[in-house]
């Protein structure tokens, strides 16, 4: 994807609103638009700020600017009386609003200072009716009547702080620049609405974030943060964002390599040291890579065991239902293992109609990739809460005369 960036600088200042309509004047802007070929894909400010006004974008959280999703600041400490510079980009969702209205960065410009003038305009008229009649009438208007107070559904998405993402944020002190990158400067917001290239590079920019994160202040609470505002962006992005963090948060804490080759250890030595990290008994198989341990849940107590076959490089996890299926119900039991599956996104539920026999299965396929404990984390405590959750129901279908459609509704309503 070869990029080009159309640049063009506002000769007025730009005016944001809060959720309160609480005003944000950025002065000294350029407006670029980025290009992927001839289609727009993304729109960025770079502005200036004051100390103060940073303060406030910080402590209020303003261009979804979360503290706990910036880089590391490097370069020393910002000093109180020195302007700062701010780069923010539109919400990709948002950026068709913009175009509608020019596709150059002259005509985009020349509507936004029109939009912002137009809304500062308004305010201004509001304000100075409340203050001269004391009401604050909600009347039908008229060209000469004075609007009422603006709302934040009222003010332009264009113009709200929630539609624009902070992606840097510098100060140049002498020769010297203080700054530090957030999280959405590492991703790149133009690549969130795009397809294959676009998610390799949102995984190469989340990687490259974390590495950095990671040497600073990582904590459970900035992951949380991370994962809620990625949400938004739809769950593909989120599956990406989730590996991102699994594999590099595996790194930092466990680190398991071959010390003399370098490379990553077997599949069974990352396995056996996930569960040595959970403190969890297992018993080897003896000749095998297999493994069983046992589990106890809300619902119930039961068998689990491990496949590891190093030769296909592929990971499966079973948790083992502890009662089977009679005979004269496993057809309504396929039923309700048919539903359950429906809609399950990792792993399914298996019957053996020769046996009876119900388990769970989670697997993963690693061939040209890389297991890791945070993986291997995310593939047993699905599986385990899955057949915890749907025990009760397996119990019914077999023991109380409960129609498949039934035992599902009592579990999934």
């Amino acid at each position: 994807m070869v990029l080009q960036t159309d640049t063009s600088s506002l000769d007025s200042d730009l005016t944001f609103y809060d959720a309160s309509t609480s005003p944000v004047t950025l002065c000294k802007a350029n407006l670029s638009l980025i290009r992927d070929d001839n289609a727009i894909i993304g729109c960025r400010l770079c502005c200036q700020v004051s100390f103060e006004q940073y303060q406030k974008i910080d402590t209020d959280s303003l261009f979804n600017f979360e503290s706990e999703l910036r880089g590391s600041l490097v370069g020393g400490e910002f000093i109180p009386d020195v302007d700062l510079h701010l780069e923010i980009s539109l919400k990709p969702d948002i950026l068709p609003n913009l175009l509608e209205h020019g596709e150059n960065p002259e005509a985009v410009v020349a509507y936004l200072l029109a939009l912002s003038q137009k809304t500062q305009t308004l305010i201004h008229r509001s304000a100075s009716f409340v203050a001269t009649t004391g009401e604050d009438l909600e009347v039908e208007q008229s060209p000469n009547s004075a609007p009422p107070d603006l709302t934040q559904n009222e003010v332009d998405p264009l113009l709200q702080t929630e539609s624009w993402l902070c992606l840097s944020v510098k100060q140049v002190q002498d020769s010297n620049e203080v700054g530090y990158k957030t999280f959405w400067g590492y991703v790149n917001p133009a690549n969130l609405y795009q397809t294959v290239a676009g998610g390799e590079q949102i995984l190469s920019g989340v990687a490259g974030f974390l590495e950095k994160w990671i040497e600073g202040n990582w904590s459970e609470a900035a992951e949380k943060i991370a994962n809620e505002i990625v949400e938004d962006f739809g769950h593909s992005l989120e599956a990406l964002v989730d590996e991102s963090l699994s594999e590099l948060d595996d790194d930092a804490e466990h680190g398991i390599t071959d010390h003399d080759t370098g490379e990553p250890s077997s599949l069974f030595d990352i396995v056996t040291a996930f569960f040595a990290a959970e403190d969890w008994p297992i018993y080897k198989r003896e000749g095998t890579t297999n493994l069983q341990l046992a589990f106890q849940g809300d619902n119930g107590q039961w068998s689990c065991y491990v496949q590891v076959n190093e030769t296909r490089q592929e990971f499966l996890f079973y948790s083992l239902c502890p009662v089977t299926v009679p005979v004269d119900k496993r057809l309504v039991m396929a039923e309700f293992l048919t539903r359950a599956n429906y809609g399950l996104t990792i792993g399914n539920f298996e019957m053996d109609f020769d046996s009876g026999e119900v388990h769970y299965k989670t697997s993963l396929d690693v061939e040209g990739a890389r297991l890791t404990i945070a993986l291997v984390r995310q593939l047993v405590y699905a599986n385990l809460m899955i057949m915890d959750r749907y025990l009760p129901g397996i119990m019914a279908v077999i023991y109380g005369n409960v129609s498949a459609v039934d035992a599902i509704a009592q579990i999934e309503n």
